[in-house]
């Protein structure tokens, strides 16, 4: 049965299963007696859920053990809005390695140019050819 559950703690721990490695999660739920239960289940991917989150997730009764399933577009929304989020980083980190490396070069071009008693022109920054000393 599909329920929506909210989580008094969780626990993750890697395990090698028959079909390669996996994660085996446990969650502490209330059940609908008001006590406390943990639930297992096994995710390919580590979770990112934490205590208080309310996920929904497929469960149900193995002889004195409950089992759960998350829902797969449930899991696979949270990868997507997780690799969004890392790839809107990783193109802020880009863009400011472009900004200081346009701040250190255009530092570079003035001191060249103030030791040459040039000037720097509409800040395109050129030199004036006609200020650098030749031998």
């Amino acid at each position: 049965m599909q329920k929506t559950i909210t989580l008094k703690g969780i626990n993750v721990k890697p395990f090698e299963g028959d079909y390669g490695p996996t994660n085996k999660v446990g969650l502490c739920v209330d059940g609908e007696d008001g006590q406390e239960y943990w639930i297992s289940g096994f995710m390919d991917s580590r979770p990112t859920w934490q205590k208080g989150d309310t996920v929904t997730v497929e469960v149900w009764q193995k002889g004195q053990y409950w089992n759960f399933k998350p829902l797969a577009d449930q899991n696979t929304q949270q990868e997507k809005n997780e690799a969004g989020k890392i790839e809107l980083l990783e193109r802020k980190i880009r863009q400011l390695e472009k900004r200081l490396s346009t701040l250190e070069q255009s530092s570079v071009v003035e001191e060249a140019v103030e030791a040459f008693n040039g000037t720097v022109a509409n800040d395109k920054q050129e030199l004036n050819v006609d200020d650098i000393p030749f031998n």
